[in-house]
């Protein structure tokens, strides 16, 4: 392996702002010398989330590597309307789905031997299993079916129950936006902190047009309403006026 290189990959990411500990990730890809591979960062930024997608590649026989293009995906903040829909609390539900660890590997990354007698071995299981039977109830009425979707979004995306998602394309259009960003010959980008700004920004920029769109459509659907009323109006018969007839005396 070229350690060289290795520790010189460490030093630009982490001057990009990226984890200090991403020189153990290359380490355990490059060992097995890819061509091609990807190394997954997650930062939380207040109530949004951004995941980055660093992909890097094999540039030469010596077997150095070098970061292309890192995918930065925006995910802003998803508020859940506080109501009570099939006798389910939404904001109850968001709380107790808050509580819970998502990021456990069900399958592989097990901390304790199952015990019936001992409930702290299935604590967590028992509560997801409540906050599922609660996501049932939600889903099979109409008004509750997109809250529900809406916090699996929120809580399982980027887990290993991201796999039960619904309907996640049109959640992504909603609440993500995201972005490529090419590194230099030289090596250097723009940090993690400029890319959020960036995305902050077209985000802020999508919402605008969305705005200016409603608003033409709703002054066109006003025009077209009015223009129908004056058409309405001509339409309308004119009322006949009797003539005078003289007596005759």
């Amino acid at each position: 392996m070229n350690i060289q290189n290795i520790d010189s990959l460490t030093g630009t990411l982490c001057s990009l702002g990226f984890a200090r500990d991403f020189g153990n990730k290359l380490l355990r890809h490059i060992c097995f010398r890819k061509p091609e591979f990807t190394i997954r960062e997650r930062l939380i930024i207040g109530s949004d989330v951004v995941n980055f997608n660093l992909v890097f590649q094999c540039k030469s026989e010596k077997h150095e590597y070098a970061c292309i293009y890192y995918d930065a995906t925006l995910r802003k903040e998803i508020n859940v309307t506080g109501s009570v829909i099939n006798g389910i609390n939404t904001k109850e539900l968001e709380k107790q789905m808050q509580e819970v660890d998502w990021s456990i590997d069900y399958e592989n990354q097990i901390d304790k031997k199952f015990n019936s007698q001992e409930k702290d071995s299935w604590l967590r299981e028992e509560k997801i299993d409540k906050v599922v039977m609660q996501l049932h109830s939600l889903s099979s009425v109409e008004e509750g079916e997109d809250i529900a979707d809406c916090l699996r979004f929120k809580f399982w995306s980027d887990t290993p129950a991201q796999e039960m998602v619904r309907n996640t394309n049109t959640l992504k259009s909603r609440y993500e936006i995201s972005q490529r960003f090419y590194f230099f010959d030289n090596g250097s980008c723009i940090s993690a902190e400029e890319a959020c700004r960036f995305l902050n920004n077209r985000w802020m920029e999508k919402n605008m047009q969305s705005k200016r769109r409603q608003e033409e459509n709703n002054n066109t659907e006003n025009a077209g309403s009015s223009g129908d009323k004056i058409v309405n109006e001509k339409k309308l018969p004119k009322k006949k006026h009797g003539k005078a007839v003289r007596s005759r005396s």
